[in-house]
């Protein structure tokens, strides 16, 4: 995966100012950071989902508060 200088993995372009360590798939749109460290920024036709590196292990639990919600449609 590309990274640029300040460690961002990126699938979109990304327009970053003082950001790092950041990864970043937007399917091909732009994404601007400005001053964020260590997100996981995902976004996709149905969700956006926006973590903290750190709790990247934790995405599981988004997923069956969906399917508590019944929005088995965004899984």
């Amino acid at each position: 995966m590309e990274r640029d200088g300040d460690g961002n993995a990126v699938r979109s372009p990304l327009l970053a100012k003082a950001s790092t360590g950041n990864y970043v798939d937007a399917g091909g749109k732009l994404v601007a950071l400005l001053g964020v460290k260590d997100l996981i920024v995902v976004d996709t036709p149905d969700a956006l989902v926006v973590a903290n590196r750190k709790r990247a292990q934790e995405v599981g639990d988004l997923v069956k508060m969906l399917e508590k919600a019944g929005r088995n449609d965004l899984l």
